[in-house]
């Protein structure tokens, strides 16, 4: 975990030194990151599997593209309803309902 979180940061652009911790570069670095990777693995997949059923493969160039955008919006859609929850709450509060 520690070795692939200190890649990460390397990787991305860079963690806060003085914390060890990711910065928000790093952090925007690392969804850009991960993002390529969905989208040129979801096109392996889409390859490798019309090769081996002898189809042709068929996919729009855009498709690679805005999958990656979609899923941050779902992804943002999702996380926006808990998180507003959460910040109406007081911290005391939050630690009772546990």
């Amino acid at each position: 975990m520690l070795l692939t979180r200190t890649l990460l940061c390397n990787v991305s652009s860079g963690c806060d030194r003085s914390r060890g911790t990711p910065s928000t570069g790093a952090h925007t670095g690392r969804l850009i990151l991960f993002l390529a990777i969905g989208a040129a693995v979801s096109v392996l997949v889409i390859v490798a599997v019309s090769a081996s059923r002898t189809w042709t493969p068929v996919l729009d160039p855009i498709y690679p593209l805005l999958a990656p955008a979609a899923g941050a919006v779902v992804g943002l859609a999702a996380g926006l309803h808990p998180a507003w929850r959460a910040s109406r709450l007081e911290p005391v509060e939050a630690l009772r309902q546990l």
